[in-house]
């Protein structure tokens, strides 16, 4: 559920993507039918693309360094979380700014780092 800042659903994104999902249907009928694995597979797929693309316009790509131990422990959070939320797409990348979100949210209303 996409929420503002402070928790509450940002309504007017949840209005604009329910329109971008009513574009894609009218772009792509195939994706209208029964509810099953197929139509969910064909949906999956087009949201993906979109979040691809709205990334590739939006997000800037940087490169670090990580002990092979941090990237283990990044992993298992990241199938920690898909278990606790199926059908949830959570890559490590995904994780990676999950944390470094909550990280730098922390650090700047005063909070130390915690060890």
């Amino acid at each position: 559920m996409t929420r503002a800042k402070g928790g509450a659903i940002d309504l007017e994104r949840v209005r604009a993507a329910r329109a971008e999902l009513q574009r894609l249907l009218a772009e792509h009928p195939h994706l209208r039918g029964e509810p099953g694995a197929d139509n969910r597979a064909g949906w999956a797929a087009q949201i993906e693309g979109m979040e691809a693309e709205a990334m590739a316009e939006n997000d800037k790509q940087t490169a670090i360094r990580l002990p092979a131990e941090l990237l283990e422990r990044i992993d298992r959070l990241a199938e920690r979380w898909r278990a606790e939320r199926p059908g949830m797409r959570m890559t490590r990348s995904d994780v990676l700014r999950v944390l470094v979100l909550e990280g730098l949210e922390r650090a700047e209303r005063g909070g130390g780092a915690d060890r």
